[in-house]
């Protein structure tokens, strides 16, 4: 069992030799104003705070400097029409390993990038459900409310647990790949949650009948 080679408790990540703690106490520094600040770069050679970074330019010099890079390779790309897709196809899956390593890093060592990463979920999550809900007429089907944040989407004839859990997808994305089918409708959370506990008819309807 590979242990960290600073703590020589913690099991560190795959393909580092420190753990997570282990590596932030390595990579703090601290800065001639008298901050400290936490090294996030490649190769550990970062010699300032983010505030004398903006302070001196320095920060503006950088995304200057990505800008230029990212500019460069989007000529190059265009200088050489087809170079990717046959890259790609010579190398069938290479391109996404590549991409998901340097996810798994930079979740791993950017705190501001994965909080935003999150918000970004959390928007993407709130768009595609308000979507879905719309779809379907936005008022439970049951009760009548028509409140957002009390709103989801439900299997008119159930077995949404198992559906989710052969499919690896969410309900809304679910609906939304098979076309909006009428097997779903929209429901409170209340209805919805009645109708779990109720043996799949919602309490409302046990009591009107």
């Amino acid at each position: 069992m590979r242990t960290c080679i600073v703590c020589r408790t913690t099991t560190p990540p795959e393909g580092r030799r420190r753990c997570a703690a282990c590596e932030e106490v390595a990579r703090t520094k601290q800065c001639s104003c008298g901050s400290t600040y936490i090294d996030r770069s490649l190769n550990n050679t970062r010699r300032f705070c983010d505030g004398c970074a903006k302070s001196s330019g320095i920060a503006d010099k950088t995304e200057r400097r990505r800008a230029q890079v990212a500019e460069a390779t989007r000529r190059w790309v265009a200088q050489h029409p087809g170079y990717v897709a046959q890259w790609n196809a010579e190398n069938p899956g290479k391109a996404l390993d590549y991409a998901r390593v340097w996810r798994h890093r930079k979740w791993r060592d950017d705190p501001v990038w994965r909080d935003r990463k999150k918000q970004n979920e959390r928007e993407r999550r709130r768009h595609k459900h308000q979507e879905a809900i719309e779809h379907y007429g936005a008022r439970c089907t049951c009760c009548g409310e028509t409140r957002m944040m009390f709103l989801s989407l439900d299997h008119v004839n159930g077995g949404g647990s198992k559906e989710r859990r052969e499919t690896g997808l969410r309900t809304e994305a679910l609906a939304r790949r098979q076309g909006w089918p009428s097997t779903f409708q929209v429901l409170c959370h209340n209805c919805n949650f009645g109708k779990h506990l109720n043996g799949g008819v919602c309490p409302h309807e046990t009591e009107a009948a």
